[in-house]
């Protein structure tokens, strides 16, 4: 089972690469985290802004547009 981490963490982790100025190599060895997920964060920040990681079960702003309210997409 993969680890879960609060959106509060991810966000630090992030601000550590994109307003430190640290490398993704030397946040993920401090963090104990593999470079992989550090990079994902990343682009998920760069793309969705605070919007990013909304948590399990929530979906970001522009996924619930698109689910079309009413019959909940049955006939």
């Amino acid at each position: 089972m993969a680890k879960k981490y609060s959106q509060e963490f991810k966000h630090q982790a992030v601000q550590l690469i994109l307003e430190e100025g640290k490398t993704v190599a030397q946040a993920a060895h401090e963090l104990g985290l593999h470079e992989n997920t550090l990079y994902r964060w990343v682009t998920e920040v760069k793309k969705d802004g605070d919007q990013a990681f909304p948590g399990s079960g929530n979906l970001k702003p522009e996924a619930r547009r698109e689910i079309p309210s009413g019959s909940g997409g049955r006939e």
